[in-house]
């Protein structure tokens, strides 16, 4: 999903520095459709990412992908964490019903 949304923003960045109209547009959802469906991404907000830049105007050209380069790094590491919280928690719960068990 991440790499996924990384391509999609940087596609999309692209075509709307190139020309930022209509025809871009179009192009960018359907050549982001097609990767999505090509590559079998399973994640819909890929294709709201590489709208981001059609709406959002900055001064810098690298900005937008970079924001959700980051915000897809803060995703991850928080998904990953829970993830090794989750695999914690439940051993120390085991751990307690077998000591009062046996």
């Amino acid at each position: 999903m991440a790499f996924g949304a990384v391509v999609a923003v940087l596609i999309g960045t692209t075509l709307s520095y190139v020309y930022p109209g209509a025809v871009s547009l179009l192009v960018n959802m359907l050549i982001v459709i097609y990767l999505i469906n090509r590559f079998k991404w399973n994640a819909p907000p890929i294709l709201a990412v590489s709208l981001i830049p059609f709406f959002v105007h900055t001064d810098f050209v690298w900005v937008i992908p970079a924001s959700v380069c980051v915000s897809l790094i803060g995703l991850v590491l928080t998904l990953w964490i829970a993830h090794h919280v989750e695999r914690i928690i439940p051993m120390q719960t085991r751990r307690a019903s077998q000591a009062e068990s046996g």
